[in-house]
């Protein structure tokens, strides 16, 4: 019985798989405020434009800024088909049920690495629960292939127990490298268990969706931003991450961490922090097996690497955090580089709750439940929706009224406001009126 359960990629675990992802979406859509779900965020307008101005399915291979980004893209393709005056929720709602997705997938796959059936529900819970998700990253494609980052390596270190289950994974890496090129921190773990079975096509997928991304960036290049000069320094690198990584989990308010940073200073950062380096320091002294090692391996990447190729690659004057002064620090935004290395920070804590579970005697499940119980209090506690970078911002649905009036006074293109400021969509007036059943065609175009 145990092993036709687990030749099957839910095993006897369906329904609670379901119950997780669906609970996953839920969360990601609570944690919006009702406004922020009607506004279009940055890239997602451009990719509308993008694809009003191909046929369909024609932009999901369209790369941006040297890379390529079909999920987002794909979202963008099922939103469109709704009035154009709804595509904002659309979009919104579509990145919630991919957050449950991703919550999903990470329950099933790491149950090869994790014993502890509410510790994998504790790691998924994760991917919506993650305190500064909200500020930013819920809810919009610009900034859905983080979910994808996270999701890398937890299906990388599944071990398919069938041909079926090899390829759907595989499709999972295939979409996952042709959306997120920083997928390629993970590639050593195709590595991991060469001589398994079925494990093939998940090499083959991500290969061959980060092959694609190679070919694209070669051949398109990325634009640099005026501002991008310098790197980080190691001062820049630590003071970062500290504030960000670390001190932004506890206190993630989109308008910074406040006067508290200002009134105690690096000390509350330091203690912050000191959860963080106890988990880190009882993951490392508990990995005594190869498959211990991998996964110590892989959190510490996770928690690290995406950070540090963040601040390099993409190096602002506000990113020398080492030069700013700390009542500037305090006002500071969550950032998105930060999310990940936050989610592994966490999903740290889950695993070595799951370790202390599997000692014999009471003490390690004491220790265990509440290490889960004080993760589980972290997120909820930061559920309630705040303001967040989109908040302030007049709705995508306002904006195309608006745009609807100029059409009807005669004019043939109009320039639709997104957030944030500066940002727009440009768009016919027949994009509008052919996908807004509100206004007639003929009045649309002042006849």
């Amino acid at each position: 019985m145990r092993q036709a359960a687990r030749r099957r990629l839910f095993g006897r675990d369906l329904w609670l798989t379901l119950a997780v992802g669906s609970l996953a979406a839920v969360i990601a859509w609570v944690r919006l405020e009702n406004r922020t779900r009607g506004v279009v965020w940055a890239e997602d307008g451009l990719f509308l434009e993008d694809r009003l101005g191909s046929a369909p399915l024609v932009a999901l291979v369209d790369p941006y800024q040297g890379y390529l980004h079909v999920l987002p893209r794909a979202i963008v393709e099922v939103a469109v088909l709704l009035p154009i005056r709804d595509f904002a929720v659309a979009v919104t709602a579509l990145c919630c049920v991919v957050v449950g997705a991703v919550a999903a997938l990470v329950y099933v796959c790491s149950r090869d690495v994790l014993q502890l059936r509410t510790a994998r529900v504790a790691l998924a819970l994760v991917t919506a629960l993650v305190p500064t998700a909200a500020a930013e990253v819920l809810g919009n494609t610009a900034n859905l292939h983080w979910l994808l980052l996270w999701l890398t390596p937890w299906v990388l270190l599944f071990r398919p127990a069938s041909r079926g289950q090899g390829w759907v994974l595989g499709a999972v890496l295939l979409v996952v490298g042709l959306s997120e090129i920083q997928s390629v921190f993970f590639v050593p773990l195709l590595l991991v268990g060469l001589r398994q079975p079925f494990r093939a096509p998940m090499r083959v997928g991500l290969l061959a969706g980060l092959s694609a991304q190679l070919v694209v960036y070669l051949s398109t290049g990325r634009d640099a931003a005026a501002a991008d000069t310098g790197t980080p320094s190691l001062a820049d690198l630590v003071q970062g991450y500290g504030l960000h990584v670390v001190l932004q989990t506890w206190l993630p308010a989109t308008g910074g961490v406040g006067d508290v940073l200002v009134e105690h200073g690096w000390s509350l950062v330091v203690l912050a922090s000191l959860p963080f380096l106890v988990a880190l320091a009882l993951l490392v002294r508990g990995t005594r097996t190869g498959d211990d090692l991998v996964l110590t391996g892989t959190l510490l990447v996770g928690a690290v690497v995406p950070f540090v190729a963040g601040l390099t690659l993409n190096f602002r004057t506000f990113l020398a955090f080492s030069d700013l002064p700390v009542e500037t620090l305090s006002h500071a935004a969550p950032l998105r580089y930060a999310l990940v290395p936050s989610m592994f920070a966490l999903a740290a804590v889950v695993v070595v709750a799951d370790r202390w579970a599997r000692r014999p005697g009471r003490l390690g499940v004491v220790l265990a439940t509440g290490s889960l119980v004080g993760l589980a209090a972290l997120g909820i506690v930061n559920v309630d929706p705040e303001p967040n970078t989109r908040s302030g911002y007049r709705g995508w649905a306002a904006e195309i009224s608006a745009a609807e009036r100029e059409c009807r006074a005669g004019a043939d293109r109009v320039a639709v406001d997104i957030a944030p400021a500066t940002w727009v969509v440009e768009m016919t007036c027949t994009d509008i009126t052919a996908r807004s059943p509100m206004v007639a065609p003929s009045a649309s175009m002042g006849s």
